[in-house]
């Protein structure tokens, strides 16, 4: 009998300079309910960053993956289409994807 990993874990746009759409993988621990659109809190390179989730998957034998540390309360939860055009303005205006993102959420949550 097989044994397989079912872990869920997330790709995320982190706040960092990072190339055009570069997405990184997280694990969501069992105690969070992320979905697509969450803001999160990460830990990147020894800093504690905030990310989008973009992608939800279950994988296996991903090495050395940081978990998600939790989400980020009273920011809205970009819808799919916010998600597409935020991908389109990273591609056309080569900047982050998360800082395209972050064009989607209200003046005062910047």
């Amino acid at each position: 009998m097989t044994m397989f990993n079912h872990f869920r874990y997330a790709e995320v746009a982190v706040d960092c300079f990072t190339p055009t759409n570069q997405l990184f993988t997280y694990l969501i621990p069992p105690k969070i309910n992320v979905q697509k659109g969450d803001l999160v809190k990460v830990e990147f390179k020894k800093r504690t960053l905030l990310a989008i989730v973009f992608e939800l998957k279950t994988e296996q034998n991903i090495p050395n993956v940081k978990n998600i540390i939790q989400i980020l309360d009273g920011f809205p939860r970009l819808t799919k289409n916010q998600l597409k055009l935020s991908k389109w303005i990273s591609n056309y205006y080569h900047s982050s994807l998360f800082k395209a993102c972050a064009l989607m959420f209200p003046a005062n949550q910047h």
